[in-house]
């Protein structure tokens, strides 16, 4: 590809013909008949005379022509003429301006040519003393430059022999007492060593004699007792004083002595020119720093280096972040655990640079810290080492560049960067990844104004004749300086067109061009006339229309902006400029059509199809389409292959001479992949958004709800292309899913499903945001992270979030979609009854019984099955060992009374219990009530909507008197057979209300008679007499346990379904305020024998652990030995720990644990655990599980469902029912709990209410930052607006608070002191009671319970 940059730059630096002066025309002709020669020294010539001529140029080719070629011209018979203009060109070059490096470079050659003349023995007979009388001239002016040079200079002088030795004696001891000046004015050696003197091994003494004050003195003098040249020359000169402060490093010992004295080095001005040398001992050194040193001796050298590092940032940042480099290249990854992680940390703590303050030159250049943009390369390519281990690194650096910024130009050529990014293993890692690469203003191919940025800045610049000084500015900038700060440039020359005023300019343009600014700049008036008639034609602000779509706004610009009256097209194309730096920096293209055809990704009808679709404004079709092709590249950018770029840089000579600029095209798959997701996603967002628009949420019908389903299903395409696994959600929106087969389903159940639906966002923004970045934010404020952050350190992290979740791809638009959908069907409770609301669905006999082992979509569903055997399910179809089982799904118990009036339904429904027992049958070998081979089934309660321990439970169904006794026959199931059968008969009759207690006495009765402690010290006889006690009870009752097997497995369904509508579990729902409608399905699964040995047994544990700083997979909770499941979960027995960790955090009397006593077991489910949880992206879980041996395949999981990490073990509830709360309004409830306060408006309010000592509830429009100390002293919070990810949400959230926001019906009239709720008027100190569970707001306050959760 041709640069059309670099074609302008060309034509601009060329010219016709450099004029080069006669004599060197002249030198130039004596190489005539050598090809080469003349070749180069042509382009030497050329350079050498070219109006903007580069010294770097001009020195290096002098070096491959003059100097190379010296013989050609000493051999000829008119060498004298050729020396003298060869040394004229030196001369010419000496006065001329440079930077100190660059005259050092060309006093070396000079001397070096010298010294050639002087060998070939054909000098001149007056070149000699001229030439010292030159450099003794040039010396006076240059000292510095000729100390440097002062090893060139003595070499040449004894190469040379001058007849007048006294002028090269003079000169050669001038320049060495300069040198050794110079060294030692400027060695702080002793400081150094009094600093570092117990890490030193060399002696004070030592090391003042070898480099130090006594030695640079004791060279001074000699230089005065020297009486020749040749003496002059055993005087250290300015290269061997480098190898000799170098070659020190040998002597000293250890690593961190030897990483010291090299830092002492750098400091010094004497070694500038050997810094990438001593760079490359310090990074020798610490490239070897993790095969030499112990893990402990490691990190104290890691304290000591990054110490030592700390005192250098300031000044040499740049050799800092090369070290940083090294040291991460050498431990991260191949060091110990505790060493990597300590080198991160103290990479974290050593700071990062912002871009700080971006200046414009004189010269139009923009002047930034390049450390900045070192910085970000130096740990990006630290996390590509191993982004999982470094992902602490990655939270810093994207913390740092979103509270301080980002400065990244097109010359930085940073696509290279984030290539290599893209190519390290970021699959774990990916949603934090994009919150990192979204920063990045570099998903562009176009290096440098290109393509239609060159074109239009070209031409609006010479609508002006170029004499528009602020659009010229803006040009040069754009052609040269390419960076997403144009951006704003653009904004601000926009805004001072529409009002004359510079002030928004100030800072952004050089202060050459600030006089030009003003209400009388003629090409500003006018585009202030056509801009202001544009926006008052279409009523619109200048916000307003930036707002627009770039096809939008090119509708609505005047016909004269298309035609030749220049102030109307300087403004189209002005605002066109905008738009295209928008996508190019910004992501935002103005037609995702047109930028999809710019790759190769997609096919040309693949790009009509999306076309056509978002021409009819079908934004689900072309949401969809779009999420697919995200989909596809997002493969493209996670797969583990490496990519190759492929690059067409053009490095050019600037107009401003010695300014570097590049245009091109740099191009690589991964990165080419990831900006376009970037630009799919933002065009998602705003398809989604219009698709929303076009939805009337006031109300919800079965057509809305139908609607909202299929957005919600994008919505969840969406979060998982983002990244963003969330089983919750699935769940939940599974439910709702399932809502059009299931008939009478009341509001308050869809209101149930939809906070389930908020309860999954809010656990999505816990774990992909607030507990990944919350440890560095922490360390980021100066506060450990159980300390208390200060007010302006909160409101940052605040403002941090806040910005992190509005970036996110659908995070906050999901969550708005939600709190909007809640607010909706609040408002309907209050206008429609629940008769007018109810939904009405046949019966269906397909829907009631589902085996775990089928896979049938249709019923898969936690409405159906209810959660727990909804889990099951997953389980046994991920090939977990969960025990065969069917599920009576909540069809039956919606239509329990049909089929107990319709014998008909009544009898099909017996056939189809009777088909799914032999279906377990046919799966274990076993029959159901054949005593020879007998299938116990336990039979348990599911509802949708969790209420452990709340219904009716059966363990061992199946068993009878017969059966029990033929199976205590058979080996090891003598007591085991017994203590079932006495657990059957035991949840018998208390499923016909016998207390617990009656049995309890019998246990403690036959404990007394046969003087045991434990129930597994009774005999098999014992058991079973103990067996026909619990049979008394029963009979005392009139209770009979039921023989015939089938009718007991139907009688025990009855009273699990039954048990929905007790007491209990009504109370339950009322305290819980989960719907009643909600009813339960039954599970029947085969019996596990947790009770069979005295090392079988059963327990529940969690995967998250509390006690654990380190977060990921920590198994704890509880288990029993020869025990059944209902005993842990009910809190019927001693537990014991399942791990060690575990054990030594609680106090435990024993020291038996389930990872140390049964490690097979133990083992299995934390395999299992870390399957489920990495490999298929659940939440962290609660298992019960049961073993019937300590072999591992005796293991058998009975249940799971996901922690709810962020819960306490308490909450409280209002302890009366749901109907005799005062309810005045609804919102969306944050945090846990309920709590009743006073109402406070204000600082004046809080501080007046305090003395009452109860709670205070701050009632806002919404909360912002300034709000923060308000809430730091109350307990609760009431917004109007808002949803989980706004103000209100993410404050409270975080601080603890229990709060309701978005309540539409509130209206807060702070001034006058009080606020509305409908058509209630509330004032300061009016009691409230709010309810963080289902968004109540309620008149008044109520009786408050603590209950702790499962």
């Amino acid at each position: 590809m041709k640069s059309k940059a670099l074609a302008e730059n060309l034509a601009v630096t060329s010219v016709k013909q450099i004029a080069i002066p006669e004599a060197q025309l002249w030198l130039l002709d004596l190489s005539a008949t050598y090809f080469g020669i003349q070749k180069r020294t042509r382009q030497f010539l050329d350079e050498l005379n070219h109006p903007y001529s580069n010294l770097d140029a001009v020195l290096s080719l002098m070096r491959q022509s003059i100097l190379a070629d010296a013989w050609l011209y000493l051999g000829n018979a008119a060498a004298d003429k050729a020396l003298q203009i060869i040394q004229d060109i030196f001369e010419a070059l000496w006065v001329r301006e440079m930077e100190e490096p660059l005259r050092i470079r060309l006093l070396n050659q000079f001397l070096e040519y010298l010294g050639s003349v002087c060998e070939s023995g054909k000098a001149p007979q007056n070149f000699l003393p001229e030439t010292l009388d030159l450099l003794a001239s040039w010396q006076q002016g240059q000292r510095q430059v000729f100390a440097k040079s002062s090893g060139i200079l003595i070499k040449f002088l004894l190469t040379a022999q001058p007849p007048d030795g006294k002028v090269s004696f003079d000169l050669a001891r001038s320049v060495l007492r300069d040198t050794l000046e110079m060294w030692r004015k400027e060695s702080q050696l002793e400081k150094w060593w009094e600093k570092n003197s117990q890490l030193v091994s060399l002696s004070k003494a030592d090391l003042d004699a070898r480099i130090g004050q006594t030695f640079y003195l004791d060279c001074l003098h000699k230089l005065d007792s020297c009486k020749t040249l040749a003496e002059l020359a055993e005087i250290p000169h300015h290269g061997q004083l480098c190898v000799i402060h170098r070659e020190m490093l040998n002597e000293f010992g250890g690593l961190a002595e030897k990483t010291h004295y090299l830092f002492y080095l750098m400091n010094l001005p004497a070694m500038e020119e050997l810094q990438e040398h001593l760079l490359y001992d310090l990074n020798r050194l610490l490239q070897g720093i993790g095969k030499e040193l112990n893990p402990r001796q490691l990190n104290a050298l890691l304290d000591s280096v990054f110490a030592a590092l700390k005192d250098f940032r300031a000044s040499h940042n740049s050799i800092v972040l090369d070290c940083v480099l090294s040291l991460a290249k050498a431990l991260i990854g191949k060091a110990d655990g505790e060493v990597s992680l300590r080198c991160i940390r103290r990479i974290i703590d050593l700071g990062f640079t912002p871009p700080g303050a971006i200046r414009i030159r004189s010269d139009w250049q923009l002047e930034v810290d390049t450390n900045h943009i070192k910085n970000i390369r130096t740990w990006l390519e630290i996390i590509g080492l191993d982004p999982a281990l470094t992902k602490d690194l990655m939270a810093a650096l994207i913390i740092n560049l979103t509270q301080k910024g980002v400065f990244i130009s097109d010359t930085d050529l940073f696509q290279k960067d984030v290539s290599a990014f893209l190519n390290t293993p970021l699959a774990p890692l990916i949603v934090q990844a994009k919150h990192l690469l979204r920063i990045f203003p570099v998903f562009y191919n176009e290096i440098g104004a290109e393509g239609e940025i060159r074109d239009i800045s070209t031409e609006i610049d010479e609508l002006s004749q170029r004499r528009d000084r602020l659009i010229h500015f803006l040009r040069k900038q754009v052609h040269t300086e390419s960076n997403n700060t144009h951006i704003i440039l653009v904004r601000q020359i926009l805004k001072y067109w529409l009002y004359l005023d510079p002030k928004p300019l100030a800072g952004m343009v050089p202060a050459d061009v600030e006089p030009d600014l003003g209400p009388r700049n003629e090409f500003a008036v006018a585009e202030q006339k056509v801009f202001r008639d544009l926006l008052e034609r279409h009523n619109l602000d200048l916000d307003g229309l930036l707002s627009l779509s770039w096809q939008a706004v090119s509708k609505l610009l005047p016909e004269s902006a298309k035609s030749k009256e220049v102030p109307a097209k300087r403004l189209g194309l002005l605002l066109h400029t905008y738009y295209l730096l928008l996508d190019k920096y910004r992501l935002d293209p103005y037609d995702i059509v047109q930028f999809l055809g710019r790759f190769s990704f997609f096919d040309t009808k693949e790009q009509a199809r999306l076309r056509q679709s978002l021409s009819r404004s079908d934004y689900d079709s072309s949401v969809r389409q779009m999420l697919e092709y995200i989909k596809r590249l997002n493969a493209i950018v996670l797969d583990p292959k490496p990519t190759q770029p492929w690059e067409n840089i053009y490095y050019k000579r600037h107009i401003a001479a010695g300014i570097p600029s590049m245009y091109g095209s740099y191009r690589e798959p991964k990165l080419e992949a990831m900006g376009m997701i970037f630009r799919l996603e933002n065009v998602i967002k705003r398809s989604i958004e219009k698709s929303i628009s076009q939805i009337n949420l006031s109300y919800i019908n079965a057509k809305t709800l139908r609607r909202i389903t299929r957005i919600l299903e994008i919505f969840q395409l969406g979060l998982r292309q983002e990244g963003f696994k969330s089983e919750a959600f699935a769940n939940a929106l599974g439910m709702l899913e399932s809502c059009s087969k299931i008939t009478n389903l009341s509001l308050d159940q869809y209101l149930d499903i939809f906070n389930l639906l908020k309860d999954s966002i809010n656990e999505i923004i816990d774990e992909y945001f607030y507990r990944f970045y919350e440890s560095e934010l922490a360390h980021f404020s100066g506060a450990g992270s159980k300390q208390k952050r200060s007010h302006q350190d909160q409101q940052r992290a605040e403002d941090f979030y806040r910005k992190l979740l509005s970036s996110s791809f659908l995070v906050q638009e999901v969550d708005n979609f939600v709190a909007q959908i809640i607010l909706s069907l609040n408002a309907m409770k209050s206008l429609f009854s629940p008769a007018q609301m109810a939904k009405v669905m046949s019966y269906d006999p397909d829907l009631i019984f589902v085996n775990l082992n089928s896979r049938n979509s249709r019923n898969d569903n936690p409405l159906l099955l209810g959660s727990k055997a909804f889990f099951l399910k997953q389980l046994q179809q991920f090939e977990l060992p969960v025990p065969p089982a069917f599920v009576i799904s909540t069809e039956l118990f919606r239509h329990r009374n049909i089929i107990n009036a319709h014998p008909g339904i009544e009898l099909e429904t017996d056939e189809l219990l009777r088909e799914n027992i032999a279906r377990i049958e046919s799966q274990t070998g076993l029959r159901y009530g054949d005593p020879e081979a007998p299938l116990l089934f336990s039979v348990r309660s599911g509802a949708p909507m969790s209420l452990p321990g709340a219904m009716d439970t059966f363990l061992n169904i199946g068993l009878n008197d017969e059966i029990t006794l033929r199976l205590s026959k058979r080996p090891n199931f003598g007591w085991t057979s017994w203590d079932c059968y006495r657990r059957l008969i035991q949840s018998w009759g208390m499923a016909y209300n016998i207390d617990r207690d009656e049995f309890d006495a019998v246990m403690i009765d036959f404990k007394r008679r046969y003087k045991v402690k434990l129930k597994t010290q009774f005999s098999p006889a014992q058991m079973r007499k103990m067996c026909d006690a619990y049979k008394a009870v029963l009979a005392s009752h009139g209770v009979t346990l039921e023989q015939d097997p089938f009718l007991q497995i139907k009688q025990a369904i009855v009273h699990v379904l039954d048990s929905w509508n007790t007491e209990r579990a009504v109370l339950y729902r009322q305290k819980l305020h989960i719907a009643d409608e909600w009813g339960t399905a039954v599970t029947v699964q085969k019996m596990v024998l947790g009770n069979i040995s005295l090392d079988s047994g059963s327990g529940v544990l969690f995967t998250h652990a509390d006690y654990s700083p380190a977060g990921g997979i920590n198994l704890n909770g509880d288990f029993t030995l020869c025990s059944q499941g209902e005993d842990v979960v009910a809190g019927l027995v001693y537990t014991l720990p399942i791990s060690e960790e575990q054990r030594k955090h609680g106090s435990y009397e024993l020291s038996v644990s389930l990872q140390k006593d049964y490690p097979a077991v133990y083992q299995r489910l934390l395999r299992f655990a870390g399957y489920l949880i990495n490999d298929k992206g659940y939440p962290h879980q609660e298992m019960e599980f049961t073993f019937e041996s300590p072999q591992e395949d005796s293991l058998y999981i009975l249940q799971t469902r996901n922690q709810v990490i962020t819960k306490a073990q308490e909450y409280t509830v209002f302890a009366v029912p749901k109907r005799d709360l005062k309810h005045i309004g609804s919102g969306i409830g944050i945090g846990k709990g309920v709590v009743n306060g006073l109402v406070a408006f204000s600082r004046k309010d809080i501080d007046a209410l305090k003395e009452k000592g109860l709670p205070l509830i701050l009632v806002r429009p919404d909360t912002v930052p300034d709000d923060m100390e308000l809430l730091f002293d109350c307990q609760g919070l009431l917004t109007s607006r808002g949803g989980v990810t706004s103000h209100a949400a993410v404050t409270a959230t975080r601080l603890g608070l229990v709060g309701v926001v978005n309540c539409r019906q509130l209206k807060v009239l702070e001034a006058q002191g009080f606020c509305r709720i409908g058509e209630h008027t509330l004032s300061a100190g009016d009691p409230i009671a709010i309810d963080a569970g289902s968004g109540m707001i309620c008149l008044g306050h109520y009786p408050i319970e603590t209950l702790r959760t499962f």
